[in-house]
């Protein structure tokens, strides 16, 4: 019979098969239309992903993953809902916690209904789905305006990225 390499070789072809796109074109002459399929010109795409041999996989994606994207971050959870180690994943140290971040995000928003352990705490308000737009949401602070309030002190950066009110100078 013959050696491995050569049946590896004669099956190759088949799986390399090439698949040109086609064009239909229509040829009147007459009073006969011949209807025929002609090779296209493949368009040039430029590659969307990153093939960078340091990236991992989230990182050569374009889009950067959120809580919502149920299915993505199902392929990092075991059964019980908690995120694969670090070395099971073969994700970053950043795409790691950013994973770590949208699970448990999932898990808050209700998204993870099946996964959820049973022991999970969701008295008071934690029993109301929560929502956010980045990963990082949930660890901002908000400030509350409260007019009239001796307590009212605005500690936080606001969105302009200055404190509200100038400390004053000693």
């Amino acid at each position: 019979m013959f050696p491995h390499y050569r049946l590896l070789c004669a099956r190759l072809p088949r799986f390399n098969h090439v698949r040109t796109l086609k064009r239909i074109q229509e040829v009147t002459e007459g009073n006969m239309t011949v209807v025929s399929l002609v090779d296209a010109p493949e368009p040039s795409r430029k590659r969307s992903f990153n093939t960078d041999t340091h990236s991992c996989v989230l990182c050569s994606i374009p889009k950067k993953v959120t809580f919502s994207d149920v299915l993505i971050l199902e392929q990092f959870m075991r059964e019980d809902g908690t995120v694969l180690p670090n070395h099971l994943t073969g994700l970053c140290r950043k795409q790691q916690l950013l994973v770590e971040r949208c699970v448990m995000q999932a898990h808050w928003s209700g998204l993870f209904p099946d996964r959820t352990l049973p022991d999970f705490d969701r008295t008071g308000y934690k029993r109301f789905n929560r929502y956010w737009k980045d990963d990082m949401d949930m660890y901002r602070l908000q400030s509350k305006l409260e007019p009239g309030s001796w307590y009212f002190i605005k500690r936080y950066i606001t969105k302009k990225g200055e404190f509200s009110k100038p400390l004053p100078k000693e």
